[in-house]
């Protein structure tokens, strides 16, 4: 299984579709041109006050409905303009490995996307990106879906208890100023992720046989 949180779902959809990350790097990065740096700094600025005004470690979904609903009338880019920056993924059936999280924007509960779903690639990894106040929120049938890694950016409640974890973590982008390279360091750090878990799924067990669906996140 790959459990991918945020920029994590998109390595992990990645790896299990066998995706050229080519193809999606350079439409993401269409997100500078989209947003712009100084849009995308204060953004970042506005997201990290919400999260310290809503106190999300006293009370996990009060704090993820607070952030939710500070985003609500905030500028953003258009909805359908966003998730044309996963659209390499559009049209993929939901690889039976990845799994991403997501967080309800109504009641604050995380939820995981997977096959057993019904919900496209393209839309689960959107949603699970989408950072309020920077990106717009995603709707999923009737409903609208944050960042999953504002509720952790593990989320080791999602993975099934036998899961050997493979971390990932998320790069620091508190500061406002470093927004645009922490988000350029990450599409770079993108492609040697990829080899590296492809490089897992593919090693011989002791067996010989190779893994078919090795537990690890991305």
């Amino acid at each position: 299984m790959i459990l991918g949180t945020s920029a994590g779902s998109v390595v992990g959809a990645l790896a299990a579709s066998r995706t050229d990350v080519a193809a999606v790097r350079a439409r993401m990065a269409a997100v500078a041109e989209l947003v712009g740096a100084e849009q995308l700094a204060a953004g970042f600025q506005n997201f990290m006050t919400a999260i310290w005004q809503a106190d999300p470690e006293t009370d996990p979904e009060q704090g993820l409905r607070s952030i939710a609903k500070a985003a609500e009338g905030t500028k953003t880019i258009d909805e359908q303009a966003y998730l044309g920056l996963y659209e390499a993924f559009t049209g993929l059936p939901p690889p039976g490995a990845h799994h991403c999280t997501a967080v309800d924007a109504e009641t604050g509960a995380l939820v995981v996307w997977g096959p057993e779903s019904g919900v496209p690639l393209q839309k689960a990894v959107a949603s699970s990106c989408a950072v309020p106040m920077i990106d717009p929120t995603v709707t999923l049938k009737g409903r609208r879906y944050i960042d999953g890694g504002i509720a952790n950016h593990l989320n080791p409640a999602a993975a099934p208890r036998t899961d050997r974890w493979e971390e990932d973590g998320p790069v620091d982008a508190r500061d406002p100023q470093a927004a645009t390279e922490a988000y350029a360091l990450g599409l770079r750090q993108a492609e040697a992720e990829l080899d590296r878990l492809t490089a897992v799924s593919d090693r011989p067990t002791p067996t010989g046989r190779t893994r078919p669906e090795p537990w690890r996140r991305a």
